[in-house]
């Protein structure tokens, strides 16, 4: 996974472990408005369990976002300084 070549932090490494991600997306923080839209179009409609990881100075509601169209979906989100202008979707 591309993200485990940024991400140094070892508690952000085990967290990403321990949810056995198999399939990553990042995308750029500036294309996407909707996160709930994108994730709804981007994601399996069989996902229960997502990890994002965005630049700790990207300040947005992605949570509730997602949740609006997808409240069945857990979603954790770690900010991590080690990213800069994407964001990345674990599931």
């Amino acid at each position: 996974m591309q993200v485990l070549d940024i991400i140094k932090d070892q508690m952000v490494r085990t967290i990403i472990s321990k949810f056995n991600v198999t399939h990553e997306i990042s995308v750029n923080t500036s294309l996407v408005k909707d996160w709930g839209k994108f994730i709804d179009f981007s994601l399996p409609k069989g996902v229960k369990n997502i990890v994002i990881i965005l630049p700790e100075n990207y300040d947005n509601e992605i949570r509730e976002q997602i949740r609006n169209v997808r409240g069945d979906l857990s979603v954790i989100v770690i900010k991590s300084p080690e990213i800069k202008d994407k964001l990345y979707v674990l599931y």
